[in-house]
C-alpha cells in the first residue's frame, strides 16, 4: 500500500502534537511562574502553547520542502526566524517599529501568539503602582486621589493600572483580538500545511543516485611536470614496500563477558582459540549476532566495557598499549572527510601513524605506490565525497583499506564486514585485493556474511562461529570433510560456505535442547587439539627467535653504533609512545585538514557570513538610530542582549559540523592517530579565522545603524561562544 506525501506530512503533524508532553511543560511553566490562578486563563494558555508548536513545526517542515539543501534552509531560517524575533511585538512595540520591518509584525505568527497570551493573562490584572510610578509622590502624598500613575495605561485619582488598559496602551493590543488571533493561528497552521502538502507532491529536488566525482582544483594530468616529477621519484623508490608484517598473533580460550545491569552479565565470547600467520587470510563467518564483530574487537582491543578473559598474544607476548598502533582496523562503515581527495587522505594517515623518522618524501612515494596497488590512480585526486558526489561504494571500501596500509601495520590487518554493501563482482574484486595483499607477507583477518564460491576459496583458514562459540576452526578447504565426519551431507557442487550457515540457523532449536552440538563436537575434535598444540608452539617458537635475535645483536653490537638507532627488538605492543607523531605535529596536520575542509565547503562559509550579515542588518533596521531617551535606553540594552545571544541562534550549522567530525575523530582516535586534545585543539583554531571575520562585520553593521559601539564586545562574545 502507498502513503501520498500529503498524507504523510498530515499524519507527521499529528504525531509532533504531543499533547502530553505540552501539559507536563504548561503544568510546571504556569503554576512556577505565578500565572493568573483561572481554570479559564490555564487552558486557555495551554491551547496557545498547542497553536504555537503546531505553527512553527509546519513553518519548519515548509521550509525543508522548498530548500534544496541544508545551506539554503539555514539562510532562510535565519532571516525569518530573526523577523519573528524582532517583529513579536515584545522587544519593539508595533507603534515604535521601523518601518521597513513593520510590515512583517502582519505575517508573524509568533506576534499574534503573543498578543493573545499577553491579553490572556492581563485581561482580569490589576497593576499596581509604586512610589516611585506615582506623581507626586514623598513624604505626605498618600492620599491616591491627588496623584497619578505614570505607568502606561494609568488613570487619575487611582493608584492601580488596568491590566487591558496598560496593554491597549504600551503594545496596543485589544481585548477583541483574542479569539481573533487564535483564529488567525489556525489559519497559518492550515495555509502552511497546504503550502507543504503542495510543494512536496509537485516539487522535487535533484535525487539522482549516480555518483558525480568532484576534483580538487588544478588537478595534475600525467603529462605535467610536477607528475612526471612524482613517477620519477617513486621508481627511484626502490626500497619503498608496501607494509609487510611478519607478527604471529595467537589467542587461546577468550571469553567475553559485558554488563547488562547492575547485578546481571551476560557472555558473548566462549572460550574461542585460532591463530593468523603473515601472508595469509582468515574469515571470521557465522548468522547473524554469532559474535564476528565482538570477537574482531576483543583481538584488536578495542572494546572498553566487559570482562576479556583468555590469552592473546603477538609474536609469544602480550600486546601492550601501542598494540592499536601497530594493527590496521578497517570498519563497515567508511567514515571518511569528504572534502579530502583519496591521496590526502591516505598521506594524512601515512604522516600521524608511520614513525616521525621516515622523512617526507619516502612517506609521498609510499602513498603514491599504496594508490597504484589499490587501483586509485584514476581518483587519486578526487575528493571522497558522500554517497550522492564522490567516490563510489567499491572505491570508498578501497580508500578505507588504503588508510588502514598507509599506517604500515607491523602486526596484521582487521577488516569487519569489508563486502557490506557490495554487489557480488565488486565483492570478489576486494576479496581479491585483499588476496593479492597477502602475498606481501601482510596476515588479514575480516569477518565476512555470506561468501560466494569464488569469494569463501580466496581464505586460507576460517573461523565458524554461533552464538560466541567455535564451530570449526581450520582451513577453508577442509571444513566440507568436518561436516561430513560429523553426519552432514553436503552436494558436491553446493557453496559450502552459505550450507554451513544455513545448517547453523536451521538447527538453531534443536542444538538448545541436544547435548552434543557443534560447539561441543568441535571441543571434542582431534582437529581443535591441532588447534591448541599449534598455537603453543607458535608461542615457544617465536619466543625463542625473538631471544636468540636480541642475544645476537648484543654480541656483535659495537661501541661506536651504540649512540646510532636501530629497530627496536621489543615485543610488539610495548615500545614506544601510543602516538607516532608529537602532539604539535597532531594539531597541525588536523588543523590544516580542517581549514582546508571548511574552505572547500564552499557552502559552509558563504551560509555563515550570509547569517551574520543578514541578522546584523535586520537588528540595525530595527534599532536603526537608536536615542538617548528612557526608551531608547531599554533599546541599546535588547540590542546588547541580541548581539550576547546571537553566537547561540547559530550555532546549529557548526553543531552539524562538529558532530560529523566528532565520528571521524572516533575511528581515527581508536588508530591512535593523535589525541582527543589535539583533536579539540585543531578544531578551535581551524573556526577561529571565520569567527573573526564575521564578528568584524557584524560589529561594524551595528555601530553603523544602531550608533552602538559593541564591536569590541561582539568580537570577544561570538569567537568564545563558537570555540
Amino acid at each position: 500500500m502507498c502513503i501520498s506525501v500529503s498524507s504523510t506530512l498530515v499524519l507527521l503533524l499529528v504525531a509532533d502534537l504531543n499533547f502530553l508532553q505540552v501539559l507536563v511543560f504548561v503544568l510546571i511553566t504556569y503554576f512556577m511562574a505565578g500565572l493568573t490562578l483561572s481554570s479559564g486563563a490555564f487552558f486557555t494558555f495551554y491551547i496557545l502553547v498547542v497553536l504555537g508548536q503546531a505553527t512553527m513545526t509546519v513553518f519548519f517542515r515548509t521550509l525543508g520542502c522548498t530548500s534544496k539543501n541544508m545551506d539554503s534552509a539555514l539562510r532562510l531560517a535565519s532571516i525569518v526566524i530573526m523577523l519573528m524575533i524582532l517583529t513579536s511585538g515584545y522587544m519593539v512595540p508595533y507603534n515604535d517599529m521601523r518601518p521597513l520591518v513593520r510590515w512583517f509584525y502582519w505575517l508573524n505568527p509568533l506576534a499574534y501568539d503573543f498578543s493573545a497570551m499577553m491579553l490572556n493573562e492581563f485581561k482580569d490584572l490589576n497593576l499596581q503602582c509604586v512610589a516611585q510610578n506615582l506623581i507626586p509622590n514623598g513624604p505626605g502624598y498618600k492620599n491616591a486621589a491627588y496623584q497619578v500613575c505614570t505607568l502606561a495605561g494609568g488613570l487619575s485619582k487611582e493608584a492601580y493600572v488596568d491590566g487591558a488598559n496598560y496593554l491597549l496602551a504600551a503594545f496596543n493590543f485589544s481585548q477583541n483580538h483574542l479569539k481573533r488571533n487564535i483564529a488567525i493561528m489556525v489559519a497559518f497552521i492550515i495555509g502552511l500545511l497546504l503550502v507543504n502538502v503542495v510543494v512536496g507532491e509537485y516539487i522535487t529536488f535533484d535525487s539522482s543516485t549516480m555518483n558525480v566525482r568532484a576534483f580538487k582544483r588544478r588537478r595534475k594530468t600525467l603529462a605535467d611536470p610536477e607528475n612526471c616529477e612524482r613517477q620519477q621519484t617513486l621508481s627511484n623508490a626502490a626500497s619503498v614496500d608496501i607494509a609487510s608484517p611478519k607478527s604471529v598473533v595467537t589467542w587461546e580460550g577468550i571469553n567475553y563477558t559485558v554488563p547488562i545491569s547492575r547485578n546481571s552479565s551476560k557472555q558473548l565470547l566462549f572460550s574461542v582459540s585460532g591463530f593468523v600467520k603473515p601472508g595469509t587470510m582468515m574469515a571470521l563467518m557465522g548468522p547473524s549476532g554469532a559474535g564476528k564483530s565482538t570477537l574482531l574487537d576483543v583481538l584488536s582491543q578495542r572494546k572498553t566495557i566487559g570482562i576479556i578473559q583468555g590469552s592473546l598474544k603477538a609474536d609469544g607476548m602480550t600486546p601492550g598499549r601501542v598494540y592499536a598502533k601497530s594493527t590496521g582496523y578497517c570498519e563497515q562503515a567508511d567514515i571518511h572527510d569528504p572534502q579530502q581527495t583519496v591521496r590526502e587522505a591516505l598521506l594524512f594517515s601515512a604522516c600521524l601513524r608511520q614513525s616521525k623518522n621516515i622523512p617526507q618524501d619516502e612517506k609521498d612515494a609510499y602513498v603514491d605506490q599504496l594508490i597504484e596497488i589499490l587501483e586509485l590512480t584514476e581518483v587519486a585526486d578526487a575528493l571522497v565525497g558522500d554517497s550522492v558526489k564522490g567516490l563510489s561504494v567499491e572505491e570508498r571500501k578501497r580508500v578505507t583499506i588504503g588508510v588502514e596500509l598507509a599506517a604500515k601495520p607491523d602486526v596484521l590487518l582487521f577488516l569487519d564486514e569489508p563486502t557490506s554493501g557490495l554487489d557480488s563482482q565488486s565483492a570478489l574484486s576486494i576479496v581479491r585485493f585483499l588476496r593479492r595483499l597477502t602475498q606481501s607477507g601482510t596476515a588479514i583477518i575480516c569477518t565476512i556474511h555470506q561468501p560466494s564460491a569464488a569469494v569463501f576459496n580466496l581464505f586460507d583458514r576460517l573461523l565458524l562461529l554461533h552464538h560466541g562459540r567455535t564451530i570449526y576452526c581450520g582451513p577453508t578447504q577442509n571444513l566440507r570433510n568436518y561436516l561430513i565426519r560429523n553426519g552432514e551431507r553436503p552436494a558436491v557442487d553446493v557453496n559450502i560456505a552459505e550450507y554451513a550457515l544455513q545448517m547453523l540457523t536451521s538447527s538453531h532449536q534443536r542444538e538448545e535442547t541436544n547435548s552434543n552440538t557443534w560447539a561441543e563436537r568441535w571441543a571434542a575434535s582431534p582437529e581443535h587439539k591441532e588447534n591448541i598444540d599449534h598455537i603453543y608452539q607458535l608461542n615457544n617458537n617465536v619466543q625463542q627467535l625473538v631471544r636468540k635475535e636480541m642475544e645476537s645483536i648484543s654480541q656483535h653490537s659495537q661501541p661506536e653504533e651504540s649512540q646510532t638507532e636501530r629497530p627496536s627488538t621489543a615485543p610488539v605492543g610495548k615500545r614506544g609512545s601510543s602516538y607516532s607523531t608529537s602532539f604539535w605535529m597532531q594539531v597541525k596536520l588536523v588543523t590544516t585538514r580542517a581549514m582546508l575542509s571548511n574552505w572547500r565547503l564552499s557552502g559552509y562559509i558563504s551560509t555563515r557570513v550570509f547569517n551574520h550579515v543578514v541578522i546584523a542588518l535586520l537588528t540595525g533596521l530595527t534599532y536603526l538610530n537608536v536615542g538617548k531617551t528612557l526608551a531608547d535606553i531599554q533599546y541599546r540594552i535588547f540590542v546588547v542582549f541580541q548581539v550576547t545571544v546571537l553566537p547561540s541562534l547559530l550555532l546549529s550549522q557548526v553543531e552539524a559540523r562538529y558532530h560529523f567530525a566528532r565520528a571521524i575523530f572516533y575511528r581515527e582516535k581508536s588508530s591512535q592517530m593523535y589525541s582527543s586534545l589535539a583533536f579539540v585543539v585543531a578544531n578551535i583554531i581551524s573556526e577561529l579565522p571565520l569567527s573573526i571575520v564575521c564578528s568584524v562585520v557584524v560589529s561594524i553593521v551595528l555601530s553603523l545603524f544602531t550608533n552602538c559601539l559593541t564591536c569590541i564586545f561582539y568580537i570577544y562574545t561570538n569567537i568564545a561562544t563558537w570555540c
